[in-house]
């Protein structure tokens, strides 16, 4: 069966595939399906084996796989056979366990031991079990319907009647909060309060600001994860058009409800630095380090800026760290982009 989330935000599918020949040919077949979905364009990413160039691309994505409600696995051998298979199935099925997103395996070409992977257990589309490619299906597009009307049905349905739910339970909190404020202000004791001359004016202000904060809270709370990833998104919109002042502020926001989130601390550290706000971007990559001291591209950024900085000794010591990590992760091409880098540094100091 699909795993039902139990937090309520703004709905975002994101799909992993491999871009082999083939895969890319049947990915393009989908997408046309998806429009029956009638989603906003901006609610559905995709992500490649092959992304372009550069640190930002993998920050993006990692960005979508950390806040995608609905993570589709397109599966195929070219898919199990990718560099960071195991990286993006583990996150995926962290979120799924901790109930913060829907996985739903594709199968879009065979596979041998289905079950041994990951996602093994969980329900998989086509419905019947069988491969996009697989001769039961006389039009591949009959395989696409299904599996866009499954996602339909069994996920975005009951998502949006999970977020009905939610607002009703909101409704009755904030219900349930000011019948118990009328009832206090009407309670003959509190006019009694009011009316005392012995009563400091200041009373009446903690009183009336313990009620405002209880409220408040009540209100709040059920939406802090969605105001997370609200501000999270909306740095990264901004980050990609180029206004990192405006992203800035929106990851200055995040950290403000999760001052322990390593996403907006490093995606924050980027917008400093394209701001040419060095310092204040080494600050945001330490911070990264020492909460997520395996985190490889907090390195990578800062042995960069330390470049720039002309502080070439601290630059080789990061690009060392993030080599070295990045070989223990198994992530090829950035393993080779920071020795490659640590190369020329050291070239260029001779």
């Amino acid at each position: 069966m699909f795993f039902f989330p139990r937090h309520s935000r703004a709905i975002k599918l994101f799909f992993v595939y491999s871009n082999s020949r083939k895969d890319e040919k049947l990915r393009k077949e989908l997408e046309p399906h998806l429009n029956s979905l009638q989603l906003p364009k901006e609610s559905i990413k995709w992500y490649s084996s092959q992304t372009p160039a550069g640190r930002y691309w993998k920050q993006r994505n990692d960005l979508h796989l950390n806040t995608a409600q609905v993570i589709v696995l397109l599966v195929s051998p070219d898919f199990l056979a990718m560099d960071n298979y195991g990286k993006i199935t583990k996150r995926a099925m962290e979120r799924h366990k901790a109930g913060k997103a829907y996985i739903v395996p594709v199968k879009l070409r065979p596979i041998d031991n289905w079950q041994a992977q990951p996602f093994g257990e969980l329900k998989c589309l086509p419905s019947n079990g069988e491969p996009v490619t697989s001769r039961f299906w006389a039009r591949q597009d009959d395989a696409f319907v299904d599996i866009v009307g499954n996602i339909r049905r069994e996920v975005l349905e009951e998502l949006e009647e999970e977020q009905r739910q939610q607002q009703l339970i909101r409704e009755r909190q904030q219900a349930v909060i000011f019948t118990s404020i009328n009832r206090f202000i009407s309670n003959k004791s509190f006019g009694r309060i009011l009316l005392s001359k012995n009563v400091l004016t200041g009373s009446i202000g903690v009183t009336a600001s313990v009620i405002t904060v209880v409220a408040s809270l009540s209100f709040c709370r059920p939406s802090s994860e969605m105001q997370l990833n609200n501000f999270l998104t909306e740095g990264q919109n901004k980050f990609e058009r180029s206004e990192y002042q405006a992203a800035l502020e929106n990851y200055t926001k995040a950290l403000e409800i999760d001052p322990k989130n390593i996403n907006a601390f490093l995606w924050r550290g980027n917008a400093q630095a394209y701001l040419k706000e060095y310092e204040a971007a080494i600050d945001d990559y330490t911070q990264v380090i020492r909460l997520a001291p395996e985190e490889a591209d907090a390195y990578m950024n800062r042995a960069v800026v330390y470049c720039t900085l002309g502080n070439r000794q601290e630059a080789e010591r990061d690009y060392q760290k993030a080599a070295n990590l990045y070989a223990t992760q198994g992530v090829i091409d950035e393993h080779k982009q920071a020795l490659d880098r640590l190369k020329n540094l050291q070239c260029s100091s001779n």
